[in-house]
Parts: C-alpha cells; sequence; structure tokens
C-alpha cells in the first residue's frame, strides 16, 4: 500500500483536521502472509511519523502471525473431526450407539449441540 500526503482535497482518500488530504494509491488484501509495500509520508509534517510506521508494521506483522497462528489451529482440530466423522461411519461402528451419538453432536445446530452435550 502507498499512501501520501498531498495539499487540498484528493478523490479517493480523506483529509485530516488540518485540511491535508490522505491519498491512497492501493489497498493490498490478500493472505495474511502478504507482505507490506513500501509507505511514502512526509517527515516534514510529523516528526514521529517514522516511529509510527515502524510500530504499525511490528502490530501488522503481530497480527498476521496470530492469524496464521489461528489458522493453522483451525486447521488442525476440522481434520481431527473429519477423522471422527469417518470412523463412525466405518462399517464396524455405524450402528453403535456411541457413534450415532457423536455423528448426532457433529452435525446438530449449535443451539441443539449445546442441549446434546448435557446429555
Amino acid at each position: 500500500m502507498r499512501v501520501s500526503l498531498a495539499n487540498g482535497e484528493a478523490s479517493g482518500g480523506s483529509t485530516d483536521v488540518n485540511g491535508r488530504a490522505w491519498v491512497v494509491d492501493s489497498i493490498v488484501r490478500g493472505a495474511p502472509s502478504t507482505k507490506m509495500s513500501k509507505m511514502s509520508i512526509s517527515s516534514k509534517s510529523d516528526p514521529d511519523a517514522e516511529k509510527k510506521i515502524a510500530k504499525l508494521k511490528g502490530e501488522l506483522e503481530k497480527s498476521q502471525k496470530t492469524v496464521n497462528d489461528l489458522v493453522l489451529e483451525r486447521d488442525f482440530y476440522f481434520q481431527k473431526i473429519v477423522s471422527v466423522e469417518h470412523l463412525c461411519q466405518e462399517d464396524d461402528h455405524k450402528d453403535s450407539e456411541l457413534s450415532n451419538r457423536v455423528m448426532k453432536i457433529l452435525y446438530n445446530k449449535e443451539e441443539e449441540a449445546a442441549a446434546a452435550e448435557d446429555v
């Protein structure tokens, strides 16, 4: 993403309290692992801009790592549930009471699942 500071109004951007317009040339969206592009901000307008940018980049990297970790954890537990489902559907276990109860929990909606877990 490239951000530039311009004087006056700019289309597609927004203005700060001093009436200066922030022009956003492009927005980068994609996977959490997408690397951040360079940003250009005039340090004359804000002497702490570089510190703020570094801090925001650090926060972004931390957030991206958290998202990546959560995706890995979600996939891990989803695979466990799929394995349990396949086990319950095998011929040896298909008609067992335990298998039927597990399948009921897996396919119940959220409200019904809470009631089924109490049993």
